[in-house]
Order: C-alpha cells, then sequence, then structure tokens
C-alpha cells in the first residue's frame, strides 16, 4: 500500500486491525530537525509524563512502536518533511471503523502531517483534517449539485447522498466502480478495472451525519471491456433519481415504464428491461410524492391539527370512484373528502384519479349531470367519453313532466337499445307525448350522452352510476365516523373483498368468470334454431326467425351491435363460430377472463 499522508496511515493501521487487534506495529517517518534528543535506547520514548515528543540531530530514523507499548527503533531513508505529535495515553482517534464493540480497546496514535503528495495527478487535502470538526468549522457548507464533478473536501450529508452523486457520475461519464469499504464512518470505492487508478475516499465527521470527500483520484485509464450492458451503478433506486422531476408539479401527465425504457437508453446510454423500469417509477413516485406508508403515518396529525383549527365536529363530502369487474362485481378505484362538491374539488379528486390509473384505452366515465363533473373530466380526461346515468335523467323527467308511466318506460327501453333503428322508433313514439317537449328535453341534453346507440365508447351494461351509489350506501354508518377511523373502516372493507374474491377467483376452472360464462351460454342456447349463410371466410348471414343479421368474426362485429359493445359474443355469433369451427373463448374480451379477475385483486 502506497502511504503518502496521514490518511494513508489511518487506512493501513485500520486495514492491521483486523489481522492483529491488539498488536498493531506503527511504521513513521521523522524528519531531520529537532529540539531535544531521543536517545538509541527510546528511553524518552517511555517517558509517559512527557508524551509530546520532537525529534533533530539525527539520521533518519523510523519508529516501528507497537501498541503494547514495545517499540523496537529501526532506521530508514528519510521521507518528506513529517511533524510527528504522539499521545500514547490518550491516542485513541486512529481506530477507523468500529471499534466500540471491543473488550480491550488498544492505544492509538494521533498524527499531524504536513507532506506533498508523492503522486501529482492525486488531488488531496493538504493537511489533516480531524473527524472531530463541527460543519461551524466549514467556511461553505452547500447542497451539492449532482450534476457537478466531486471535490475533495465536500460535505455530503449522508453517505447515501455520496453514493448517489457517484452513480449518477459513473452514469453520465459511462463509468463503472465497486465498493472497496463500506462502514459507520468509511466509504472507499475504486474502478470496476483493478489495474485502473481513479478511487475515492470519504470518512464521517464525529458527532454528525456528514461525509468529508478525503482523496479523490478522478482518471480513468481502464478499458471499456468491462462495462455492463445494463451498467452496474443503474439501480432503480437511482433512474427514479434521474426521472424524479416528471411526476414532481401534478400528476396529469403519464410517464410509463416504457418511457423510462426510451430515455434512460437516449439520455443515459443505459438498457434496462421492463421490471427495473418499473421499480423505477415506483422510486421516482415516492420520491416525488411520498410513500403511501408515510401518508397514512401523518394523517392522524393532520386530522388532530383540522380538529384544532376547526372546532367542533368536521363536515365534508365523501366522493368515490368505482368500475365493475369481469364477474359483474363493484370493483373500487379512489376515494376522497372535500369539502364541498365544487369545479376545484372534482378536478383535485379526478387528477389524483389519473395519477393512480394513467392513461387507459376506451376509458368512459358514468355520472350524474353535475356541471363540476363534466368540466373536470374534460380538462383532466380528454381522451375519455362521458356519459349520463339514466337513473338520474329519469328522476328528472318525473320532476319535469310527472310520474308518467309511459313516458318512464319508453325512456328506459330507448336508452338501452343498440341499433340505432330501433331507437329512433321509440323516440318518435316520445316525440308524440306532451307535444314534443319530454322528446325536446331529452335531445337537448344529448343522446350521445344516455342512449347506448348513440354513445361513442364502451358502456357495456353500466347504463347508470349504481354501482358508486352502492358504495354510498355500503358505508352509510361509516360515514359519519372521524376521517381517520372511516379510512380504517374502508381499508378493512376493501381488505376483506379482495381476499374473499381472491379466493374465487383462484378456484375457477373456467376460461371466463362465471358471470361471462353464463352469459356465453345463453347466447349460445338461443343461437341452436338459428340457420346460417356463409358470405366470405369470415363474414356469416344469421336467419334469426323474420330478421338477418351479419356477423364479420374476423372485425368482432355483428349487426345486432351487441357484439360491438358488449365484447360478449352475442347470440348470432355464437353460431357463426360453431359454424366455422372457432371458440367462442377467442372472440371474448380479456377483461371477462377468469385469468384477468385474478389479476384484479392478486
Amino acid at each position: 500500500m502506497e502511504i503518502v499522508d496521514n490518511e494513508d496511515v489511518a487506512s493501513w493501521v485500520y486495514d492491521s486491525l483486523s489481522v492483529q487487534p491488539n498488536k498493531i506495529p506503527l511504521y513513521i517517518t521523522l524528519e531531520r530537525s529537532l529540539s531535544r534528543s531521543v536517545s538509541e535506547g527510546s528511553q524518552d520514548m517511555n517517558n509517559r509524563s512527557d508524551p509530546s515528543f520532537q525529534y533533530d540531530d539525527v539520521d533518519s530514523t523510523i519508529f516501528s512502536t507497537e501498541l503494547d507499548d514495545q517499540s523496537p527503533i529501526a532506521v530508514s531513508s528519510p521521507h518528506e518533511q513529517i511533524i510527528v505529535n504522539f499521545d500514547l495515553d490518550n491516542a485513541d482517534n486512529v481506530s477507523y471503523g468500529s471499534r466500540e464493540e471491543d473488550e480491550n480497546p488498544t492505544h492509538g496514535v494521533e498524527i499531524n502531517v504536513s507532506v506533498q503528495p508523492l503522486d501529482d495527478n492525486f488531488a488531496s487535502s493538504s493537511s489533516y483534517r480531524s473527524k472531530k470538526r463541527r460543519t461551524e468549522d466549514f467556511e461553505n457548507v452547500t447542497i451539492v449539485d449532482t450534476n457537478e464533478d466531486i471535490l475533495v473536501g465536500q460535505l455530503y450529508p449522508s453517505k447515501k447522498a455520496l453514493k448517489q452523486h457517484l452513480g449518477m457520475l459513473a452514469i453520465r461519464k459511462n463509468y463503472e466502480f465497486k465498493v472497496k469499504r463500506s462502514t459507520s464512518d468509511r466509504f472507499e470505492v475504486g474502478c470496476l478495472d483493478p489495474s485502473c487508478k481513479w478511487r475515492l475516499r470519504a470518512v464521517k465527521l464525529q458527532e454528525l451525519t456528514y461525509f468529508e470527500v478525503r482523496k479523490f483520484h478522478n482518471e480513468h485509464s481502464c478499458s471499456l471491456d468491462i462495462m455492463h450492458r445494463d451498467h452496474r451503478q443503474a439501480s432503480s433506486s437511482l433512474i427514479g433519481q434521474f426521472v424524479k422531476s416528471k411526476f414532481e408539479g401534478g400528476t396529469s401527465r403519464i410517464y410509463r415504464p416504457r418511457d423510462i425504457i426510451d430515455d434512460a437508453c437516449v439520455q443515459l446510454g443505459v438498457n434496462m428491461g421492463y421490471n427495473k423500469a418499473w421499480r423505477a417509477r415506483e422510486a421516482a413516485l415516492e420520491i416525488a410524492r411520498g410513500s403511501p406508508e408515510g401518508s397514512f403515518a401523518i394523517l392522524p396529525a393532520y386530522c388532530a391539527m383540522l380538529e384544532r383549527k376547526n372546532q367542533g365536529k368536521y363536515f365534508g363530502t365523501m366522493f368515490v370512484a368505482a368500475c365493475q369487474d369481469g364477474e359483474n362485481q363493484i370493483y373500487p378505484l379512489a376515494f376522497g373528502v372535500v369539502d364541498s362538491e365544487n369545479d376545484a374539488s372534482w378536478s383535485w379528486f379526478l387528477t389524483k384519479l389519473r395519477g393512480a390509473i394513467g392513461v387507459v384505452e376506451n376509458l368512459v366515465f358514468i355520472s350524474d349531470r353535475h356541471g363540476s363533473i363534466a368540466k373536470a373530466v374534460d380538462i383532466v380526461f380528454p381522451e375519455a367519453h362521458h356519459g349520463a346515468c339514466i337513473f338520474h335523467i329519469a328522476n328528472n323527467l318525473q320532476s319535469k313532466f310527472g310520474k308518467k308511466r309511459k313516458i318512464l318506460m319508453l325512456y328506459h327501453t330507448a336508452a338501452k337499445k343498440y341499433q340505432v333503428s330501433e331507437f329512433n322508433t321509440l323516440m318518435d313514439d316520445i316525440r308524440k307525448i306532451k307535444d314534443g317537449e319530454v322528446c325536446k328535453y331529452l335531445e337537448d341534453i344529448g343522446c350521445h350522452k344516455w342512449a347506448r346507440a348513440h354513445f361513442m365508447g364502451y358502456r357495456y351494461n353500466m347504463m347508470t352510476s349504481n354501482i358508486a351509489e352502492s358504495m354510498n350506501a355500503k358505508l352509510k354508518e361509516a360515514r359519519k365516523l372521524p376521517i381517520t377511523a372511516l379510512v380504517d373502516h374502508l381499508r378493512e372493507v376493501l381488505q376483506q373483498w379482495f381476499v374473499e374474491r381472491r379466493d374465487a377467483a383462484s378456484s375457477l376452472n373456467t376460461h371466463l368468470t362465471k358471470w361471462a360464462e353464463n352469459k356465453v351460454r345463453k347466447n349460445n342456447n338461443s343461437g341452436l334454431h338459428m340457420r346460417v349463410s356463409p358470405i366470405d371466410l369470415y363474414a356469416f348471414q344469421i336467419h334469426d326467425q323474420s330478421q338477418t343479421f351479419t356477423v364479420d368474426l374476423n372485425n368482432i362485429t355483428c349487426t345486432c351491435r351487441e357484439f360491438d359493445l358488449d365484447r360478449l359474443p352475442c347470440a348470432h355469433a355464437t353460431v357463426a363460430c360453431r359454424f366455422k369451427g372457432v371458440s367462442v373463448y377467442s372472440m371474448c374480451s380479456q377483461f371477462y377472463t377468469a385469468n384477468a379477475l385474478m389479476l384484479a385483486y392478486a
């Protein structure tokens, strides 16, 4: 080991401790000037009443002293200008690493060194820096810019921060390193190539968490052949640090693992798989927004502050977002508690929802006709379709035109029709009521908002917002609880649902869920007596009593439109599948499969 100054001596002593913890020889080169002489027998050396010495008028001498105080003397060639102070009674500052566990702690030596480095390319501190210094001893303690190079004397608030800076520089400058030593108060790294001289050493300041860079050789001479394909330092947590800005300042932007893979390749030259990119996204989200555990941890304090600032009971409005799974069950997505229902609260809630689910293809919202909901959906989910709950519209019809059974029957039937022609026939009948006022009212709302035949997206069988209302009913009593108790109740309900439904899904032995399987079987039975006329390889005419429908298995369509909108084979499609010898299950949406149900509750 090359010993240049006191830091190298301390490092050498630490290495020796692991071999001979109670008896360590320490070799120190002395300068030639002297204020008092030392006898050849080293009598003054053993004089404990005056443990500090300076030496002059002696040949260059190396004292080899062991920590059990038996100190032979040897002669060697001179070193450069070193002043040494011994304190053998209180010298315990050289035990680098955690030696507190030793039952018989050894004496150490505190050494003050002033020396010119032997290697001009090795950037080091010009004098020994005591680990006992405080942060007040430094003129400038600043936040480290991880885009800049590391400097000798630079302070880091923790070893983790230093490792992060090193990792970022390694990725940006395309080199790799390995940790040579990492203890509670010492950190050393070197290049992955053992022949390369790139290295760094940092130590922890006593009684502080700060780490100071003591040595840093910042020149690489390694071969490119040692580089890994996905870079040794490119951990998911470090990549998360690079991309955390993508999640700061709002949640409306969607940044997927695939985007992280592309950006890491283009901007950093790092190749990674989907799993690492997904973990990096999770790490970035936690850095930018905090962890779920952390958020729940501060909820009691938050509620206590609310209670202190708002004397009496805290009233609010709970928002619920829910959908249906492939078993036709309620699947809760998000809950929110706000002061009132307004533009700002709905925008906040949907923004949080978008941050949770991201971009979902063919996404549809079904809600009542509250103006704030419509505005928020248009702003936060501009690519989604927004439909109106037919139940709420029916209530408005009753309020406006009275409880007329005929009006409600015609309206509900028209709303659920699949074919535009059938819808138009029913609307003609509605137009004859109340001099056309009812029809005009429904048309002013927009038929594409409430009628399945004119809706632009996939509503499936969700014509109302009943699943959200059902959740409200489920939580009717719990909503009277304090907010922390309400949150805990929600957790218990969801935990029970997920466990029970996961067990049920794992026990399925069919390709589809029970609900979807029953629906397809019912359609299959309805088509047993229908006739088939093939048109081409994948298109067929299906004769259903007096009506004829065209099924296209290649495009998954039927002119009855049930196949198109429900995304399950209608009766006509099952006939075509049977004639063609195609499995009806291959014509079903993946959302109805037993595997999708299992993953939803995994």
